[in-house]
């Protein structure tokens, strides 16, 4: 990213999944890629799926919307909006999947080297029954 100044991150991705009192949650710690390009703060990393295959996730994020989007044998693009649903498509090796995302509140701070991201949102795949989703992402950069 020409002109981009890239700067060094220790982040924490951590996702509940809730569905009829069943708590799901997953927790990701990694180094990244910290990025600043004309008020959007992005993010890079790279995660191992539960096959130890690498994907190379990319979060944005402003105040008021977020996108996650993953690549590799995995691939999604995922916006979050608050108040607002949006869909796209999940692409599996087993099969693609239409996500259906309505996002119920979005929260981002930067500050003193580190942010803080929070996403509460219903997430409804292939028009099954909305799961409910927390997600929250934190950086701090590396000195």
């Amino acid at each position: 990213m020409a002109g981009t100044r890239i700067e060094s991150v220790d982040i924490e991705l951590k996702t509940v999944i809730l569905d009829q009192g069943e708590k799901e949650e997953m927790i990701i710690k990694q180094k990244g890629r910290y990025f600043l390009k004309d008020g959007t703060v992005i993010i890079l990393f790279d995660e191992e799926d539960e096959n130890g295959e690498m994907i190379q996730t990319m979060i944005t994020m402003q105040s008021e919307r977020a996108v996650l989007k993953r690549s590799g044998k995995i691939r999604m693009n995922q916006l979050f909006k608050p108040d607002q649903k949006t869909e796209s498509v999940y692409h599996h090796p087993f099969g693609n999947m239409l996500m259906e995302t309505y996002t119920e509140q979005l929260t981002f701070t930067e500050e003193d080297r580190q942010g803080y991201l929070s996403i509460e949102y219903q997430l409804s795949l292939n028009g099954q029954e909305p799961r409910k989703h927390q997600l929250m992402f934190t950086y701090k950069k590396e000195v």
